[in-house]
């Protein structure tokens, strides 16, 4: 099943990943110079993102190796008139596999960064 993306970033935004295709889709990976975007928090390395749907529960959740400054998560779970939230220093109730992702759980606490409704295959929050 196809997917969508949606894309968080400070002070330029970033590039834009594709939408996901099937199971998780893929991060699509830190843009560069991109979307304007104004304010918005950079996201420190070690630190777990979570966006989440409008229950709180878990649509996809990694911890941050390298600092950054946009993000674009990519998910089958996403779905245009969704609304979703990226949270920041996120604690979740499921556990992070061996490579730092989940897909699953709901957010216990964290720092909300943006949110949005998911309007087409690439979402800008803010």
């Amino acid at each position: 099943s196809k997917g969508y993306a949606v894309t968080y970033g400070i002070n330029g935004g970033g590039q834009q990943g594709g939408p996901g295709q099937g199971g998780f889709g893929g991060f699509g990976g830190f843009g560069g110079p991109g979307q304007s975007s104004s304010g918005g928090t950079a996201i420190s390395a070690g630190s777990t993102i979570a966006l989440t749907d409008a229950n709180g529960n878990i649509i996809a959740a990694f911890k941050v190796k390298k600092g950054a400054q946009c993000v674009t998560i990519g998910s089958s779970k996403l779905a245009t008139g969704s609304t979703c939230t990226l949270y920041n220093g996120a604690s979740i109730s499921s556990e992070l596999d061996q490579n730092g992702y989940s897909g699953e759980g709901t957010l216990t606490s964290g720092t909300k960064l943006a949110s949005g409704t998911v309007n087409g295959y690439v979402t800008q929050l803010s």
